[in-house]
């Protein structure tokens, strides 16, 4: 939802803030144009506000580059075999675009647990956001947990 999710603009507007350095990281993914808006990464911080960004691999190194303080978690698949099973059972690939993503999964996968500063395998999603939360933000688990108890006893 735009303003909400994601800021819509046009591909030039996009081009021209990313010439002016108003991006932390950005990316040309299918002929769309990607970023993290610096401005609104700031107030998040000042907001003690918590961003979780679903980026990849340039995007993490662009951060990186740019000295962005963050806590880096790489979520791996079980294995690639799992991960191409999880594809095909979607159905939106064609065997060509199916070879391309999992040979660069393999190449995303080597770099990630190499350079991240956690690695998830997420094979089982709910768990792997759990640990990351108990890891990362342990005042967050109480709360989520706090959470579920008011939810359970509003049933």
């Amino acid at each position: 939802m735009d303003g909400e999710h994601y800021h819509f603009t046009t591909v030039e507007a996009m081009r021209a803030e990313i010439e002016a350095g108003r991006f932390v990281e950005h990316a040309t993914v299918h002929g769309n144009v990607y970023g993290t808006s610096r401005s609104e990464l700031e107030r998040a911080q000042r907001e003690e506000r918590i961003c979780i960004l679903d980026i990849d691999i340039d995007g993490f190194q662009q951060l990186r580059d740019a000295a962005i303080e963050m806590n880096s978690v790489f979520v791996a698949p079980p294995s690639l075999a799992a991960l191409e099973q999880r594809l095909v059972e979607r159905g939106s690939e064609t065997p060509a675009t199916l070879a391309t993503r999992l040979a660069n999964a393999a190449a995303e996968i080597e770099f990630g647990t190499a350079h991240f500063d956690r690695v998830v395998v997420n094979d089982d999603f709910g768990m792997s956001v759990a640990n990351v939360v108990a890891e990362l933000y342990p005042a967050l688990e109480r709360v989520a947990a706090d959470d579920a108890r008011r939810a359970d006893s509003c049933r």
